[in-house]
């Protein structure tokens, strides 16, 4: 029987690329990307042979980690885009072949060795160990239902591809994104529903007999910590739908796109003995997972759609399944409930799940959500997102075409999705991975922008508990050790009366009611009992005025915090366990619900309180123990009293600030099989790798040499040395690191590069804190604009320090009147506060921005915001930005002491030279060069790039950061003492000399 040939594996040079050839830098970062991975899957493969399941070292290797920077405009993500799909192909392929192919040695290596012996042993040779008997027969079963699961679910595709295909061929549609092949795919789907529902409600209907609501003891009682039957009760990975076909003969969509078929987990688990093997899986995923994936994050949904729309432009652009993950405010088709809570992601949720719970438990008297009526319509739209690469946009879409949740059908389509676009919140957090069902093991992952990740990382893992939850998990604890406490074993009354303490000592220090309190404000009375009656009045009147008008806020580490709490004696790992283990927070919520329910209260104070319905109060705590409990330099702990003359009636806060966000980004590394890091600011790779990456130091083994952060350091070291060669890119590769960094695409005579030190009336540009209100500085700012708009075409866009910044150079311009002309000049847009208006900003500025000269004006002039919602993600190509200006160095506030703490923190624990005071400066030229990089998209493209400030050509730290395609400029962009005539006579040839058949 002839075998199979395996795939080879592919590399930059042979991946399949949708122009004739690709910018060297772009074929250099596919093999990057393509070697680490080929690397790493060696060392797995290597890692499994000398680990079998019987073995009891069982932890998987870390995942092999990529840092790639590639200039904005070069392409990267059809780059990125190409070479993981053709890992992932190639992938699948090998992991359906390669158990047959290893059988088929393994038999011909027996036959061999039997034709060399006697016939006396061939009995010894013929005999295979139960357990190796048992393992083929695993995987003979595993390999099997895979093959016949994906197939029927790539039948089903195609049977819905090639209808799409013949309808867009009679309407003679080329166009994959125009309006009439989106409302084609929108029938299909509607069609298919339809029929989905038809064949539900036609099919023998089951009589579930209801379970009565009652309020047994065992319902909510929280079961000691050896128990854990409760909880293994309610996790079965392998819980199957029960038909596989619907009444009409019909493929059931949900059995179609079941992750443990796709799989192959589906029947052999049912073989398994030991309850310590897991059963086996394709490519090794977790079971009910389905198939390997490819997972990409980015910050914003329009970087989310581009790379959907560069997954399209691949070979396998028109057959790759996507799923788009995003939150119920862009999915929700349901419009009713959209209008009673059109702002908040949070009253949209609380909402849904009110509906949900009513169509789970649906009665005569109440209706749910209409698109929640069908679990079958559901899966049927989750598959028809499946059939072309679908964008968050087209899935909201198309399940408000469809009348069916667009929501619940991405999550359904999951496990059948090779690629799986998502939010940073969604990727960052391991619990909201679990509640969608989002497994990473096995899968690539890819990050966008990843220089963003810590600050991402700090904001989503820093809790906040405030007085109002404090209050409501004490009182919804005292309730229920009421009730159960005679139910209850010592050690569980023991950890229970801890756990109220606790929370006691929260309350008082929210309410001010500690014993230090009590104890200095008995000293202030005391001493203004000795004080005479003139300086007591005043000392009472300062301290009213004082505590009246400003708001105290203490900065602590955990240790201090318990000590002043006088809870250093509380076992918190201990309480920890316990709620994990017991499920406290969900028995509590079930308890309070069943007791409302009972009360006839609905609820609404607790909302009111800022506490979701269908969220404990207890779960809020058990989330800041959480981090209560890691070490005292990976956080610190805030508290918050608002000043009594605050009228939003703030209530006072406890919040855990992360300073270390590698802590709470290791379970990415420990889970994904590889981790891309990809931005186009992410130099120098040891400032990200000790933020994201600094865990590795301890994780790290003698036997696999240095850690992540020393092998970024040395990528740091090594492109130094090598940045004078006339390389476009460089490159580091080993099985479980990478880096990678190139040089623009662009040519350097595209790009006419000024530090301006000086305006048109010699005024010295010094945008530093203390001087950049001047008014003088202001004015020569506006006329050095003004000099611009004449001589750069179409668009202008200029980013500022900070939204009051920009405010107040408005205002100063408003009163001279340069505001008027700047806007005769060019028609002038300002970035808008609310995310809800940058669309249509942006809409008008690129319609203005394209008109040449016209009645005296000539395109669009655009403030910005550095660090704002326009300085990235924001793709400003061509006219609409001939020319970008960036005003000043925007250095984080210095006085903000959790900034100080960060940088404090780092200097303790730095490494290869990295201090606090690196890591500040390094947060200020990532941010000028994403607002640099919104010009110069493709190879083709051209621009004016100005700085504003004399920092830029006379401090050398500064000007090293700048990215090297721009400092290597033939304009001469450090010469300080050239006047604004030169350089507009200047700027206007380079425009002159652009304009040209290649150029747009």
């Amino acid at each position: 029987m002839p075998q199979q040939e395996l795939p080879k594996f592919p590399t930059g040079s042979t991946v399949p690329f949708p122009y004739e050839s690709p910018y060297p830098q772009q074929t250099a970062l596919m093999d990057t990307l393509l070697e680490c991975l080929q690397q790493k899957d060696h060392d797995d493969s290597t890692w499994r042979q000398t680990n079998d399941s019987h073995s009891k070292n069982k932890k998987k290797p870390r995942a092999a980690v990529m840092m790639l920077e590639s200039p904005t405009g070069t392409g990267k993500s059809l780059s990125l885009a190409c070479s993981a799909m053709a890992w992932l192909k190639y992938c699948e392929q090998r992991d359906l072949t390669a158990e047959e192919e290893s059988s088929s040695k393994e038999n011909d290596k027996k036959t061999n060795d039997a034709n060399t012996t006697s016939n006396a042993t061939d009995w010894w040779n013929a005999w295979v160990p139960p357990d190796q008997k048992q393992t083929e027969q695993e995987w003979s079963i595993t390999r099997q239902t895979a093959q016949e699961s994906r197939a029927a679910l790539q039948e089903e595709l195609e049977l819905w591809r090639s209808k799409l295909q013949k309808k867009n061929s009679e309407d003679n549609i080329n166009n994959d994104t125009s309006e009439r092949v989106k409302q084609r795919r929108e029938y299909l789907a509607r069609s298919a529903i339809h029929t989905a529902k038809m064949a539900e409600n036609s099919g023998p209907k089951r009589r579930v007999k209801r379970k009565k609501e009652t309020n047994k003891p065992d319902d909510f009682c929280a079961t000691d910590m050896s128990d854990d039957s409760d909880i293994e009760a309610d996790k079965n990975p392998h819980r199957q739908p029960r038909n596989t076909t619907t009444s009409t003969g019909l493929r059931a969509a949900s059995v179609l796109l079941d992750g443990n078929r796709l799989d192959g987990s589906h029947r052999n688990h049912q073989i398994i003995k030991s309850s310590d093997d897991p059963p086996k899986t394709i490519s090794h995923v977790a079971a009910g997972s389905g198939v390997r994936k490819i997972i990409y994050a980015a910050r914003t949904h329009s970087q989310l759609s581009q790379f959907v729309g560069e997954l399209k432009r691949t070979t396998w652009g028109e057959t790759t399944r996507v799923v788009a993950l995003g939150g119920r405010q862009l999915l929700c088709g349901n419009t009713a409930l959209k209008k009673k809570h059109p702002t908040g992601e949070a009253n949209l949720t609380e909402a849904c799940l009110d509906l949900k719970k009513e169509s789970s438990g649906k009665t005569k008297r109440t209706k749910g959500c209409p698109l929640l009526e069908s679990k079958e319509a559901v899966a049927t739209l989750g598959m028809h997102l499946l059939t072309t690469p679908t964008d968050i946009e087209d899935a909201a879409r198309m399940g408000k075409a469809s009348h069916t949740c667009a929501y619940y059908a991405s999550r359904k389509a999951l496990a059948a999705a090779e690629v799986v676009v998502l939010p940073y919140s969604m990727l960052l957090s391991r619990s909201t991975r679990q509640s969608v069902g989002l497994d990473l093991h096995e899968s690539l992952v890819i990050v966008d922008e990843a220089h963003n990740l810590p600050e991402q990382i700090r904001e989503l893992h820093s809790e906040t508990l405030t007085l109002h939850v404090v209050q409501a998990a004490m009182q919804q604890l005292t309730r229920y050790m009421e009730k159960y406490l005679d139910r209850f074993k010592g050690e569980s009354i023991m950890i229970l009366g801890n756990l109220r303490k606790l929370l006691k000592a929260f309350s008082d220090h929210l309410t001010g009611n500690t014993l230090a309190e009590r104890k200095r404000k008995a000293r202030e009375k005391k001493n203004r009992s000795k004080s005479n009656k003139k300086e007591k009045e005043s000392t009472s009147k300062d301290q009213t005025d004082s505590s009246s008008s400003t708001k105290k806020r203490t900065l602590q580490s955990t240790n201090e915090f318990m000590l002043e709490l006088r809870m250093s004696h509380i076992n918190t790992f201990q309480l920890q366990r316990y709620l994990e283990e017991s499920r406290l927070a969900q028995k509590l919520l079930g308890f309070t619900q069943a007791n409302e329910s009972k009360e006839g209260d609905s609820g609404e104070q607790s909302t009111e309180a800022g506490l979701s319905k269908h969220v404990s109060a207890m779960s809020f705590v058990q989330k800041f123990l959480e981090k209560l409990n890691l070490s005292g330099r990976e956080g610190k702990v805030v508290t918050e009293w608002p000043a009594k003359s605050d009228s939003s009636s703030k209530a006072p806060t406890i919040r855990f600030v992360l300073l270390q966000p590698a802590s709470c980004f290791d379970n990415v590394v420990e889970e994904a099989h590889a981790l891309a890091l990809v931005g186009g600011t992410l130099s120098p790779f040891g400032h990200v790798a000790a933020e994201l990456l600094a865990s590795d130091e301890q994780q790290n083994e003698p036997a696999t040499g240095a850690s992540l952060l020393q092998l970024s350091i040395q990528a740091d070291r090594k492109f130094q040395q090598q940045s004078k060669s006339s390389e476009s890119s460089l490159s580091m590769v080993s099985s479980r690191f990478a880096a990678f960094t190139c040089d623009h695409v662009i040519d350097k005579s595209r790009v006419f590069f000024k530090c301006l030190s000086m305006g048109p009336n010699r005024q010295k540009f010094d945008f530093r804190h203390q001087s950049r209100m001047a008014s003088d500085l202001c004015q020569d700012l506006g006329r050095a604009l003004l000099q611009l708009c004449q001589a750069v075409p179409n668009g202008l866009v200029v980013f500022l320090p900070s939204y009051s910044y920009e405010a107040h150079l408005v205002q100063q311009w408003h009163q001279s009147g340069l505001y008027d002309k700047l806007n005769q000049r060019k028609t002038l847009f300002r970035e808008p506060k609310r995310a809800q208006q940058l669309d249509s900003t942006l809409q008008q500025y690129a319609k203005h921005a394209a008109v040449g000269e016209k009645d005296g004006r000539n395109g669009a002039l655009l403030l910005s915001v550095i660090g704002g919602k326009m300085s990235e993600g924001i793709n400003l190509s061509n006219n609409l930005a001939r020319g970008v200006v960036v005003v000043g160095l925007p250095y984080p506030d210095c006085t903000d002491p959790i900034l100080r703490e960060k940088m404090a923190n780092i200097d303790q624990c730095g490494v290869g030279g990295i201090s606090g005071q690196a890591y500040y400066q390094n947060l200020c030229m990532r941010a000028v060069n994403q607002s640099v990089g919104r010009a110069i998209r493709h190879a083709n493209d051209y621009a004016a790039v100005f700085l504003c400030d004399y920092r830029y050509a006379a401090q050398q730290n500064v000007w090293s950061a700048l990215p090297k395609w721009l400092r290597n400029s033939p304009s001469s962009p450090r010469s300080t003492g050239q006047s604004f005539g030169s350089l507009t006579n200047e700027l206007e040839e380079f425009f002159s000399r652009m304009k040209g058949p290649n150029n747009n």
